[in-house]
């Protein structure tokens, strides 16, 4: 009698057992088949980005081997074999990292791939189509270090980012394009560019043209493009190029081109537009590239076709007064819009330039352009590149910077340098 009892009270406390333990033996299986349901959707997932990851990169090293014009001036001049650099980025995508592979993508293409070419690029050189978003990538990292959170959580902000954390700080400063002054009353004035803006600034225009009437009768006018970048070309012209001169001034420049698909489409995309361009031989060109620059006929050897760009520079219909001599200060860091300035301004004996080599990496181009973009298929990371070599009509590539007329001097600066042979004069 007493087994029984114990049996019939034993009943109620299994099933009160049961009924708790159960919802959690189902809880417990759900979660751990959730969990190797999520690992299996993960590794998938990582597995599809390592796939495309490595169908962009290949797409992009095709891309650029059968387009860019520059990959044998990068290793003849600068030792970068951007292929074989290339080849150890495949490596490393394919077989040595197990994360996201995107983010992967994006810092190797940003660091090893890009990185080795430098501040200032080549032709050919390789940009994403948002240089900020290197900024950025860098400080939100941080912040969200610093915050708790892993950085490839943020992954999907990586791709397009909208605002460069410092901008606000640097507003006033990007909103500023020129600084002119006077160094000596009724002698030497000083106008420096800032940037070469991409729209015409009405406030710039009006300080600009009242210091033209302000230093009419000076002796020497100094303009300063050390540091500048990019920007509009027109901006200068503008600003001050057409109003300093009296005639019209052109110089001509030979572009080269390779035949890849993605040049010819974008020539193509230019239609009554596109330059008149056909096929040659580089040895045709001998005899119009000066002896020091016969090695730029290896470079030639890459291209496939040739055409003339005549820049031409015509007179404002309200000329400045100034008649006195233009001093042009430029330095290593003078590079894309500005380089093009520096080029075409000492081809037509606008002014005498001071300081150092500028930084190159630009082509003077006809209106089809000069940059075109590639867009990865899967990732939709944008590698920007040149499609034209260009050579002055001296022969010398405008890859390789504009040499000044005159070198800074020993511990001087360019505008110290400028003031010391005006000073000689």
């Amino acid at each position: 009698m007493i087994e029984k009892a114990n049996k019939t009270s034993i009943k109620p406390f299994v099933k009160s057992v049961l009924i708790v333990v159960a919802p959690l033996v189902v809880l417990l299986a759900v979660f751990v088949g959730g969990f190797a349901v999520s690992n299996r959707v993960t590794a998938v997932r990582r597995a599809g980005q390592a796939a495309d990851a490595v169908y962009d990169f290949n797409y992009l090293l095709a891309t650029l081997e059968q387009n860019v014009p520059s990959l044998r001036l990068l290793q003849i001049r600068d030792g970068i074999d951007l292929m074989a650099i290339g080849g150890q980025v495949q490596e490393i995508l394919e077989t040595d990292y197990s994360g996201n592979y995107i983010t992967r993508l994006y810092r190797l293409v940003g660091q090893a791939f890009i990185g080795p070419l430098g501040s200032t690029y080549p032709t050919g050189r390789l940009t994403r189509l948002d240089y900020t978003a290197v900024e950025w990538e860098n400080s939100e990292n941080r912040r969200m270090a610093d915050a708790g959170f892993d950085p490839e959580d943020i992954l999907g902000m990586l791709v397009a980012p909208d605002l460069n954390p410092g901008y606000d700080v640097r507003f006033s400063e990007m909103m500023q394009a020129i600084a002119p002054y006077i160094i000596a009353e009724g002698r030497i004035a000083y106008y420096g560019v800032v940037r070469f803006s991409e729209r015409r600034l009405p406030y710039e225009c009006y300080i600009t043209q009242q210091f033209l009437e302000e230093i009419a009768d000076f002796e020497h006018l100094i303009i300063d493009l050390r540091g500048v970048t990019g920007g509009a070309l027109w901006f200068f012209d503008e600003m001050l190029g057409r109003h300093l001169i009296r005639e019209e001034k052109y110089a001509y420049f030979h572009n080269f081109y390779r035949g890849g698909g993605r040049n010819l489409a974008f020539f193509d995309a230019m239609g009554s537009r596109r330059p008149q361009s056909s096929a040659f031989n580089a040895g045709d060109f001998a005899g119009v590239i000066s002896a020091e620059y016969l090695h730029v006929l290896d470079y030639l050897a890459d291209m496939d076709f040739h055409y003339m760009y005549r820049y031409t520079l015509t007179p404002s219909t309200t000329p400045s007064g100034f008649s006195g001599k233009i001093w042009i200060l430029i330095d290593e860091y003078t590079t894309g819009a500005a380089q093009i300035a520096a080029a075409f301004y000492k081809e037509i004996g606008f002014a005498t330039f001071v300081g150092n080599t500028t930084g190159g990496g630009a082509a003077i181009c006809s209106v089809a352009g000069v940059s075109n973009f590639i867009t990865l298929p899967n990732t939709s990371f944008v590698v920007r590149y040149d499609v034209v070599f260009t050579l002055a009509p001296s022969g010398r590539p405008i890859e390789y910077g504009t040499e000044p007329h005159y070198f800074n001097r020993s511990g001087m600066c360019a505008l110290e340098t400028v003031m010391a042979l005006i000073e000689e004069r």
